[in-house]
């Protein structure tokens, strides 16, 4: 059912629109494509909120390989990909069949921007280039990626995993980052 709200316009007359015109919601979603739990975003997500509000879905995917920043005695090693999802490295195969699923999800579901990309440069970023000369400049003999964001240089080999985490941490803020402008820049308009 549609609840009536009243909405007091700048000449104070007062206008009835219903909640759903009213209310929009963002899902934001970045990572690797393999580690992508879709199907279940689709059905307990996107199906409930789209026959109800408007949903903007952003979503920022990568495709290539990306060595996990922890010890392989854990997880990674027996991490199954979500069935749902076509297994191929087709990125504009997998940007059609997400966006179909996501517009399929309701009748307010909207692809508001979808990136399928090989890898996050990291190297092109300027904050990110200006921390690392920053890094550089306190500990010449390493790499700058070693102490930024995490910090942990316990041994040779854990500092190795932590640089690992903290490229795969700054892709996915850079990410996030990059689909936040695009919904401010959506909003503004």
């Amino acid at each position: 059912t549609t609840k009536d709200a009243i909405i007091v316009q700048d000449d104070d007359k007062s206008s009835k629109v219903s909640e759903t015109e009213q209310i929009r919601v963002a899902v934001i979603v970045a990572g690797t494509y393999d580690r992508l739990m879709f199907g279940s975003m689709i059905k307990h997500l996107m199906k409930p909120l789209a026959e109800k509000v408007k949903v903007d879905y952003y979503g920022s995917f990568t495709t290539a390989e990306v060595k996990a920043g922890r010890s392989k005695k854990i997880y990674p090693d027996h991490f199954q990909p979500d069935p749902f999802l076509p297994r191929t490295d087709d990125s504009e195969k997998i940007k059609m069949f997400l966006q179909e699923q996501i517009l399929a999800s309701g009748p307010l579901a909207s692809v508001a921007m979808l990136r399928v990309q090989d890898v996050i440069d990291l190297d092109s970023e300027p904050a990110l280039e200006a921390k690392r000369v920053e890094m550089l400049k306190e500990n010449p003999n390493e790499d700058p990626d070693t102490r930024f964001p995490l910090l942990d240089v316990r041994s040779q080999a854990v500092s190795s995993r932590t640089k690992t985490a903290n490229k795969n941490l700054l892709r996915l803020h850079l990410a996030i980052q990059n689909l936040w402008k695009a919904l401010l820049q959506r909003e503004a308009n």
